[in-house]
């Protein structure tokens, strides 16, 4: 819904820019057809770049070739076992040595 306020926000000046600058309607029409040509394919070519954006992230960040990480990638890094090792990373990485074992 919030998208759909906010593509509509512009709409009021284009009267303006008729008014102020002696746009024809014709003018005025295609001012918007140029904006809604720009904006329609904004989501797909955004979503595309959104999905390779992670895997050049990993890549950069872990300096690794290219890697498939698999379909369940995403629920294995939220699992409490990734947490566990990230933890004791983290904490190795400060001099601690770490043996993880149940609760008390």
């Amino acid at each position: 819904m919030v998208l759909l306020a906010g593509t509509n926000l512009p709409a009021p000046l284009y009267g303006g820019y008729q008014q102020r600058f002696g746009f024809s309607p014709l003018v005025v029409t295609l001012i918007y057809a140029t904006y809604v040509g720009a904006l329609v394919p904004s989501p797909l070519v955004v979503g595309l770049l959104s999905g390779s954006w992670g895997v050049y992230c990993h890549v950069l960040h872990d300096q690794t070739g290219y890697q498939d990480l698999g379909p369940d990638w995403n629920q294995r890094r939220r699992s409490a076992e990734h947490r566990t090792r990230k933890l004791v990373h983290q904490l190795e990485q400060l001099g601690h040595t770490v043996t993880p074992g149940p609760a008390a």
